[in-house]
């Protein structure tokens, strides 16, 4: 997997992770009627938007990563209800936490976790594609030009820099 991708989707993940529970959260305290459906329904479309990306993610994975995933995920949740049994709803803090750290480490070994046959496929399947953007090359023109005399008049040469320093000293 490129590192851009994987930059790509671990980053549109957390945003829909961290928007679907704060519209869920929201959703809990607003008591507008035709305001609260909606707000349901965005923070539904974004938690299932997330749910997507983590499990083409855990697709894309190699066994051994997979099996280090799974533990990690069932140690986060373990830990999030230990911690929210003595602290009330620190646990959606704790998931973030482990979350943005399950990311940074999903980018820092990008090349060791995914294998790239199974991506290719994949991405081929849900037509994922990632294209570098353009570079600009800027073009430098010779500032010197050609003294051509049209009838009584003529143009000059143009200084250049090494000219004007000449001028100026």
């Amino acid at each position: 997997m490129n590192k851009k991708v994987n930059l790509y989707l671990n980053g549109f993940e957390f945003i829909t992770y961290i928007l679907s529970l704060s519209l869920m959260g929201i959703y809990l305290n607003i008591n507008i009627i035709v305001i609260r459906q909606l707000i349901f329904l965005l923070g539904a479309i974004s938690g299932l938007v997330f749910i997507g990306i983590e499990l083409f993610l855990l697709l894309i994975m190699n066994n051994k990563s997979r099996f280090a995933y799974i533990t990690y995920m069932l140690f986060s949740i373990i830990l999030g209800t230990i911690i929210n049994t003595k602290i009330p709803y620190s646990a959606f803090i704790i998931f973030s936490i482990f979350s943005l750290t399950k990311d940074i480490l999903r980018l820092l070994l990008v090349e060791k976790i995914y294998d790239k046959k199974l991506y290719k496929r994949y991405a081929k399947m849900f037509n994922i594609e990632v294209k570098d953007l353009e570079k600009r090359v800027i073009k430098t023109f010779n500032r010197t030009k050609v003294v051509i005399p049209v009838g009584n008049l003529t143009t000059f040469k143009r200084k250049t820099n090494k000219e004007y320093k000449k001028d100026l000293a």
